[in-house]
């Protein structure tokens, strides 16, 4: 990798990185004392400060480097590894990445480059856990010659590219553990949920849209009616067989266009250029097509001489449209009433919010909460859950 091509951080704690690096080194000696008459500091470049280096054949080096990138995308520090062959963007690890863990990425990039093949998993994805189940995933994709490539599980922090640069950018919790690859034009993101389990998303960026795979239907042949796949058997099991053809099959009836910049919300795509004001009924047409676009697969509209609302055979779905927060006591009711419906609950805020200990609640109970715009019917994820089963950004 040319480090000049990238702009670099002159600002550094020296006594801070004095002892990482002291800690980095004492681990690399310790682990693969095979190693320790080629480690030194060294500086590639008179512009650059001294990093920890493993010195190779031909004069040629892996460099480990704590660091940062200079304003304006200098939030985060975090440890960079450069190979004597890396290409794309810089190889990151996290600043607090334990020493041993740094130790054995260096070892695996030097013993790669020696013996002139690709690094082993789980070092090739920038990861510290063979086990994980993503990477093992990672691993079947990579094997069946998918072009894997991103995964984050462990290691939280990748460089990614903006319109202003490249950034290190740390992925957040509910993302899950995820990994991203090529379908021919499509990219394809599969990920691991802590509570609602895997997710497989497709983006086109032809249609510029994004639709959701229905995993039950895919490994089992039984339609979802909730977003999330549970069984991680399956998953490693098939998933790397079947996936390609259910990306060739193209977008369902309800999808989202991509968000017009970082941090915005992907929209339906029918919804994404309308001005004009909806009625009551519209907005609610617009809350359902999200929710299926989603994954909530058997949301319906019910409607009476009065008024309508949506329904679900497994979802007790509350829409509250009070100018007062929701507080602990009418969640608990709310829960309540989907326990004796046997249903999943999910509350819709159209005006107002909730209390914290109602939110806590909420989260514990498994309760779906989206806040669901009342003049556009548009979704965003409010909940812990709500944030899981939400769209990603691409």
């Amino acid at each position: 990798m040319d480090l000049q091509r990238y702009p670099w951080s002159s600002v550094s704690s020296g006594t801070g990185h004095l002892f990482a690096y002291q800690r980095a080194e004492a681990a690399l000696r310790a682990q693969h004392p095979e190693l320790s008459d080629r480690i030194e500091m060294h500086s590639p470049l008179s512009s650059l400060p001294a990093m920890l280096s493993v010195r190779l054949p031909g004069g040629r080096r892996v460099l480990l480097w704590l660091t940062r990138f200079a304003r304006p995308h200098d939030f985060y520090p975090f440890w960079l590894i450069v190979g004597p062959d890396d290409e794309g963007l810089p190889r990151m690890w996290d600043a607090v990445t334990s020493p041993e863990v740094l130790a054995d990425a260096v070892r695996e990039r030097v013993r790669a480059f020696e013996e002139q093949r690709v690094e082993e998993s789980p070092w090739r994805w920038d990861e510290p856990d063979g086990q994980a189940s993503i990477i093992r995933l990672a691993d079947a994709l990579a094997e069946s010659s998918f072009d894997v490539r991103l995964v984050v599980s462990g290691n939280r922090i990748r460089t990614t590219q903006t319109v202003d640069g490249v950034e290190a950018f740390p992925f957040r919790e509910h993302e899950g553990d995820f990994l991203e690859f090529k379908v021919g034009h499509h990219s394809v993101r599969i990920s691991r949920k802590r509570e609602i389990g895997w997710l497989a998303d497709v983006y086109d960026p032809e249609l510029d849209v994004q639709w959701r795979i229905d995993l039950h239907w895919l490994l089992d042949k039984e339609a979802g009616s909730l977003p999330g796949y549970t069984e991680d058997d399956q998953v490693l099991d098939k998933l790397h067989q079947v996936i390609e053809a259910a990306v060739w099959d193209g977008p369902p009836e309800n999808v989202v266009n991509s968000p017009p910049r970082k941090g915005a919300r992907p929209r339906m795509a029918a919804d994404r250029d309308r001005s004009d004001s909806l009625s009551p009924q519209q907005v609610l047409q617009v809350t359902m097509r999200e929710l299926l676009a989603l994954g909530f697969a058997d949301v319906t509209i019910e409607a009476d001489a009065e008024s309508a609302s949506l329904t679900s055979e497994t979802l007790s779905i509350a829409s509250t449209a009070r100018s007062k927060t929701l507080g602990l006591a009418d969640v608990k009711h709310l829960y309540a009433d989907s326990s004796i419906a046997k249903k999943r609950l999910m509350v819709l805020l159209r005006t107002g919010g909730m209390t914290r200990p109602a939110e806590e609640f909420a989260n514990r109970a498994g309760a779906f909460v989206f806040w669901a715009d009342n003049e556009t019917g548009l979704l965003a994820p409010y909940g812990g859950l709500a944030r899981e089963v939400a769209f990603s950004e691409v």
